[in-house]
């Protein structure tokens, strides 16, 4: 009798363990490295450094200073005096903007008609007569 199709199916059928993925690489101590940036929806996430409280001279002169999370400086920042024992990080923020910036005077219906009042007193309902 002739073979079926489903029996020839499930003997080409791969082994299910070959499907699996591979293992992570291991963590190595001390690494730094970062996420892949295609991963972020948001392109204008910046972040700022927090200085440590023995923080060298670079970090005082970058803290408070808002940097796009894909430009920033990598830790420790470069002219640290104490790499090994630096405890700077970073705090992240939704965009490099430190206050709202949208000025009433570039929107025009934000500002109320300064001229004349052009409108009638009598409205078109039956009610405003």
């Amino acid at each position: 009798m002739a073979e079926s199709w489903l029996s020839r199916l499930l003997r080409r059928a791969p082994d299910p363990a070959a499907r699996r993925r591979p293992p992570p690489p291991p963590v190595v101590a001390g690494a730094t490295a970062r996420a892949p940036t295609t991963s972020r929806t948001n392109s204008y996430q910046a972040v700022s450094v927090i200085a440590c409280p023995q923080a060298c001279a670079a970090a005082c002169e970058a803290q408070g200073q808002r940097f796009l999370a894909r430009q920033a400086p990598r830790l420790p920042l470069p002219g640290c005096d104490r790499p090994a024992s630096c405890r700077c990080r970073f705090e992240k923020f939704a965009d490099r903007r430190t206050a709202q910036q949208r000025s009433p005077y570039n929107n025009p219906h934000a500002i109320g008609y300064g001229g004349a009042e052009k409108r009638r007193n009598r409205g078109r309902r039956s009610t405003d007569r």
